[in-house]
């Protein structure tokens, strides 16, 4: 069967192969199966990329002699020069594999200036009956063997240009890639075996990727939440990668945060408020524990614990049979916003988790333990465990890989390239790794990052953006909606801007800082900056750019703005103690001595005060889900409901006669209000389905109101962007250092 026109690549199919021949060996707790090309431990899977595989058939295929290092280059890389430091990165990610040391080896010796000696007892197993093909990958389209043949010597992916219009071919190739069980000649071209492939997801019409896809462990599926674009509906969804259908998991309604369980067969995630696994074979759902709103993300590790992490707080644990969540990490308040992303390493205790701050010398991924608040950083950005040995990173548009001593918790030797640019020439946000499945596959987020404030009417009607070359969000309107106050990301363009709304001409009036709040008579606004330490201190400025900031507030703790109170006297703002949002009031008159205006077990945030200045409304969890509350201002009494079945940041229209707020399903809701000193509202009603994928925060602002009430301002996925891409690759380690 020949490729499509202008692929690089071909796809064979080999009805009738030959019965591989049986070669297996055990050595110490381990069994090698050279025809399948699996190397197991106490009967389970140990992951190891091709080459590493091949190392060691040929040390002990030879262990009765040293092997040299040039004869040991010669076998591994044939047609190619490499340098010795791929060798000795070879050999140390086969010790790591099989947690042996080379200053105590227990398997491979190193013999100064020879080379190497494999040097534990190994029995060859006698043959019993001829390798079978292992049943999950023999179904792959009914086809016994296919391998996919190198047509050019010039790899397409060592650019990362390559793109393949035969979707099935390459899908058929893909799942006998990832089914690497199948039995083949141990004498094979590895060139044919060992070709890497991409491809985007792309979820059925009608979806919304909310979330980046999940690689399962076995490397063969991969999972991800996508929203219906009707009801705003959230779901889990499956890829195999073997095939390019797509099925809902039917019980995940509602979900976020997506994890595998360690042996593929189930799926964690979070949904009403609760922990929740779903076995994927009888469909048996479990709620594990009650955990309140949604945390960002969580791993399942192989010891039967579910680490999640919230969104700005530290790490929690439960058990994967069910129980209350316990603290695993802590904050540090005054340099720390966020433990977040864990992962759990292979031995199911130790994992990685990714330290938010705005000290550099803070910031980074960390190694944890259950059981102990100690922690190792290991890499000053963000990174992914990958078996054997790697952490997968990116910088820029590349993809780096660099090697990981799990006994020592150390990065060793140089971060190798597996693709220099991933967005092949065209513009996009930096990439993402999300999930790695050893050295089969492995999941990047490559975009779903830009947004752009958008105008919409009453009805959901697109009525126009702002169209400035900086990426703006957290809007405010003032001056009767002739201005809008955003802040803006970027090394070049970061800080806060004031636009016209009318020329579109806009004006930076602060290089830095976030929440910008401006004052009722449009003269100043407040926001936060952090200058000397990591805690954010609030600051006043002229809104005409001229001056220097006044600080007017400055505590040990993070604080974030909310809203500047229509008369003027108060700037409402949000704390975090150590798992606790709080809201407290600062006045503009008097000793300015901050009041506590929300102070409860419960989170409270993203606070507005009533134009008439008699009610605030604003978002909690006391439910166990985010709602929205109003109370009497600035007495903090009488509290009442707004939202049902989930609300978050809620705005007012200029009379205070409507109140507005997000939906859980993110769309945007409406409540009639009669101002009064006593508090009375309708039944919420439903405008228009926003396309919002952020939930509530300390610092998040997704959408204003104009003065009318009738338009909106939101914070909207451009319009190339609607979906978050995830790039799935397969046999990702044939890349690495091309």
């Amino acid at each position: 069967m020949a490729a499509s026109q202008g692929s690089d690549i071909a796809v064979k199919v080999l009805t009738e192969p030959a019965p591989p021949m049986v070669e297996r060996y055990e050595f110490g707790a381990f069994q090698l199966n050279v025809a399948c090309r699996q190397l197991l431990k106490d009967g389970m899977p140990v992951v190891v990329t091709p080459k590493v595989f091949d190392t060691l058939v040929f040390l002990i295929r030879h262990a009765d002699r040293v092997v040299s290092k040039e004869e040991l280059t010669g076998r591994l890389w044939p047609d190619s020069f490499v340098s010795e430091g791929s060798l000795t990165q070879n050999i140390s990610l086969l010790r790591v594999a099989l947690s042996d040391r080379s200053d105590h080896p227990q398997f491979i010796a190193t013999v100064a200036r020879r080379g190497y000696r494999f040097v534990a007892a190994v029995t060859h197993v006698p043959a019993a009956a001829p390798v079978e093909a292992d049943a999950s990958t023999a179904k792959v389209q009914g086809i016994r063997e296919v391998s996919i043949v190198k047509r050019s010597a010039t790899s397409p992916f060592r650019s990362w240009a390559w793109r393949t219009s035969a979707v099935g071919a390459v899908s058929l190739a893909i799942g006998i890639v990832v089914g690497s069980g199948l039995g083949r000649d141990p004498n094979e071209d590895r060139s044919v075996v060992d070709t890497p492939l991409q491809f985007t997801l792309t979820p059925p019409d009608g979806l919304t990727m909310t979330e980046a896809g999940v690689m399962s462990p076995a490397g063969q599926h991969v999972a991800f939440v996508a929203r219906k674009d009707d009801s705003g509906q959230t779901t889990i969804w499956l890829r195999p990668l073997a095939s390019t259908e797509y099925r809902v998991i039917a019980g995940t309604e509602g979900a976020s945060g997506a994890s595998w369980a360690p042996n593929s067969r189930a799926i964690g995630f979070f949904s009403g408020g609760n922990l929740k696994a779903l076995d994927l074979a009888d469909h048996s759902l479990q709620t594990l524990a009650a955990i309140g709103p949604p945390p960002a993300s969580a791993s399942w590790g192989a010891g039967g614990t579910i680490l999640f992490a919230g969104r700005t707080t530290g790490l929690f644990a439960v058990p994967a049979q069910g129980g209350p969540a316990t603290e695993v990490t802590v904050l540090d308040l005054e340099h720390e916003s966020a433990h977040q992303w864990p992962q759990f390493l292979p031995d199911g205790k130790r994992f990685l988790f990714h330290v938010a701050s705005d000290d550099p010398q803070v910031a980074g991924t960390y190694v944890g333990s259950l059981g102990s608040r100690d922690r190792t950083r290991v890499f000053p950005g963000s990174g992914v465990y990958a078996a054997p040995g790697y952490l997968l990173h990116t910088r820029g548009q590349a993809l780096a890989a660099q090697a990981f001593d799990l006994v020592t918790l150390r990065l060793t030797g140089e971060a190798l390239t597996v693709i220099a640019n991933l967005s092949a020439g065209q513009p996009a946000p930096a990439p993402t790794v999300v999930s790695a499945s050893g050295t089969v596959s492995l999941a990047l987020s490559t975009g779903g990052n830009a947004r752009q404030l958008t105008w919409f009417s009453a009805t959901g009607q697109t009525l126009g953006t702002i169209t400035t070359p900086i990426a703006l969000r957290s809007p405010a309107l003032l001056m009767g909606d002739k201005y809008v106050l955003a802040t803006a990301g970027g090394q070049d363009r970061s800080g806060l801007w004031l636009v016209d709304l009318e020329t579109g001409a806009a004006n930076r009036v602060a290089t830095s800082g976030s929440t910008p709040t401006p004052s009722p008579d449009g003269r100043r606004f407040a926001f936060v900056l952090s200058k000397a330490s990591a805690a954010t201190d609030i600051y006043v400025k002229s809104l005409d750019g001229s001056g220097q900031e006044e600080l007017v507030l400055k505590t040990p703790e993070f604080k974030y703005l909310d809203h500047w109170s229509p008369d003027g006297r108060y700037v409402t703002y949000v704390t975090r103690t150590r798992n606790n949002y709080d809201v407290w009031l600062l006045p503009t008159f008097g000793d300015r001595k901050p009041l506590p205006f929300l102070h409860t077990a419960y989170n409270e945030l993203l606070t507005q005060v009533s134009p008439n200045g008699r009610w605030a409304a604003y978002t909690s969890d006391k439910s166990g889900t985010w709602e929205v509350y109003v109370r009497r201002f600035p007495d903090g009494n009488q509290e009442h409901a707004v939202s049902v079945a989930g609300g978050w940041e809620p705005h007012w229209n200029r009379e205070g006669t409507t109140l507005f707020y997000l939906a859980a399903s993110r769309w945007l809701m409406a409540v009639d209000v009669t101002p009064g000193n006593e508090w009375r509202s309708g039944k919420p009603q439903p405008l228009f389905q926003t396309f919002i994928s952020e939930g509530p925060g300390m610092a998040r602002s997704q959408y204003a109101v104009a003065a009318d009430g009738q338009r909106f301002l939101i914070n909207t996925p451009s319009r190339n962007n609607i979906r978050e891409p995830t790039t799935v690759m397969v046999n990702w380690t044939a890349l690495i250092g091309r």
